[in-house]
């Protein structure tokens, strides 16, 4: 049995769910997920995964997930392997390196009929470009209910849009990710689209719309205030559907990008995703990268 852990906001998720498949591919024998962590789990909307795409997936029991003692100073290389004997016959606890880390590494995913629990975030599409189709036929949104949002989506059918996804919140205050998708950014990112695109429609996503409205300039523009709590996906939806995207150092963001089935799409991100390391592996190398300095 193969368990991968799920834990974090709604993208967090998505990168994590798309990692399992990905191991349930490779292994094809019996793969589930954990959620136990997600009881706990106070930010943002909780798990999100089945309620929003319907899947029909296996969770791990309380007596199948792996009880692995671990401490801050057990992992020093980017993956350790901890055998031991209970409550499977042989088993192997792979962690990431850290919190945060997006680079791609050449991990052993273990090997077949082993009994191996997976922890981590797994931002790097990498591991799981090869089963790309499979994912985005799984990670199918339901059909909007509410007028507004169908009314965006007709317009989006009919012009050539750009999806602007500005997250401030708990960015704000975030030492890690806060700080470098800021007004210069996206300043930078619509000069850069409106060199290549024509006269396009912004549709502007955000937390904080209001700080959108007074600082986005220009001409023909959108402003996304209606979908909120459980309803936040719609956002990632509506990002997905428009022609283009220029997104922020985040998951959600990502991931709307990434859903765009639009193959002349193009995406704009940050030069920068996180402040103490490099972190672009989680950019496809076909994404625009474009500076967060003035």
């Amino acid at each position: 049995m193969k368990v991968v852990r799920v834990c974090g906001g709604f993208g967090n998720q998505l990168f994590q769910y798309a990692f399992y498949l990905a191991v349930k591919h490779k292994f094809n024998e019996t793969t589930k997920l954990d959620i136990h962590d997600m009881a706990s789990y106070e930010l943002h909307n909780g798990y999100e995964l089945e309620r929003i795409f319907n899947l029909n997936e296996s969770y791990c029991s309380t007596e199948e997930k792996l009880s692995v003692q671990s401490t801050k100073n057990i992992f020093t290389k980017f993956v350790k392997e901890i055998k031991k004997y209970t409550p499977f016959i042989s088993r192997t606890y792979i962690k990431e390196k850290k919190h945060l880390h997006f680079s791609y590494q050449e991990v052993d995913l273990g090997t077949k009929d082993t009994s191996i629990y997976y922890r981590g975030s797994w931002q790097n599409p990498q591991y799981f470009n090869s089963i790309a189709s499979e994912i985005r036929e799984k990670l199918t949104f339901p059909e909007f209910t509410e007028p507004k949002s169908l009314a965006l989506r007709q317009e989006i059918s009919e012009y050539e849009t750009v999806a602007v996804h500005i997250r401030r919140g708990d960015y704000l205050k975030h030492k890690a990710l806060g700080g470098i998708c800021d007004l210069p950014y996206y300043q930078n990112a619509i000069k850069e689209i409106e060199g290549l695109v024509e006269k396009p429609l912004f549709v502007i996503f955000s937390d904080d719309i209001t700080w959108c409205r007074a600082n986005i300039k220009v001409d023909n523009v959108r402003f996304v205030d209606w979908n909120s709590g459980e309803q936040s996906f719609q956002d990632m939806h509506l990002m997905s559907l428009c022609t283009h995207n220029i997104i922020a150092n985040s998951s959600f963001s990502w991931w709307g990008a990434w859903l765009n089935a639009n193959p002349n799409k193009i995406v704009i991100s940050p030069d920068k995703w996180i402040h103490y390391t490099d972190a672009m592996g989680i950019v496809p190398n076909e994404w625009l990268k474009v500076s967060t300095s003035a």
